[in-house]
C-alpha cells in the first residue's frame, strides 16, 4: 500500500478569522415558510452562506449571497406541500465561506469550478483547493 509523500500542511491565521456569526433566530411559520435570521459583523460580504433549517425528518438547505442575514424558506407548489417545514425547527446552522480562488457569490455556487465536492446528507462543501489557497469559514448556531 503507497501513500501521500508528503502530508497536507495547514496553518491557522486566528488574527484574520472572521467575525463570530451571532444571535443565530429561526422563526417558524404554519405555512411552512420558516425563517432564519443571524448577526454577522463582517466587514466585507462573504462568497457565499449556507443556511440548514431542521424540522422533523425535514432538513433544507439554502446557498445564498454573502451579504444577506435573512433566509425565508420558499413557497411550494401544491403537489410539495408534504416537504413544506412546517413545525418548530429544530436545528439551524449558518456558514459564511470566503474562498480566496473564488470571485464572489456565482464562483461560490458553480459546480463547474469544483472548488469543493458538495457531500453527503446536510450538503456541505468539502473544499478541495489548490495549493497555497486560502478558505475562511465562520459557523453559527
Amino acid at each position: 500500500m503507497r501513500g501521500p509523500l508528503q502530508q497536507p500542511i495547514f496553518t491557522f491565521d486566528f488574527a484574520t478569522a472572521q467575525p463570530l456569526i451571532k444571535t443565530v433566530v429561526a422563526t417558524p411559520d404554519p405555512a411552512g415558510r420558516p425563517q432564519v435570521s443571524f448577526d454577522w459583523p463582517a466587514v466585507a460580504p462573504a462568497d457565499g452562506i449556507t443556511v440548514m433549517m431542521v424540522s422533523g425528518a425535514q432538513r433544507w438547505r439554502f446557498v445564498v449571497p454573502g451579504d444577506r442575514r435573512a433566509v425565508t424558506a420558499p413557497e411550494l407548489p401544491v403537489d410539495l406541500a408534504e416537504w413544506a417545514l412546517k413545525g418548530t425547527i429544530e436545528q439551524r446552522v449558518v456558514m459564511a465561506y470566503e474562498v480566496d480562488v473564488l470571485n464572489g457569490y456565482d464562483d461560490f455556487r458553480n459546480p463547474s469550478l469544483e472548488w469543493a465536492a458538495w457531500t453527503r446528507d446536510d450538503q456541505l462543501p468539502r473544499p478541495i483547493l489548490p495549493k497555497n489557497a486560502t478558505l475562511r469559514r465562520v459557523e453559527g448556531r
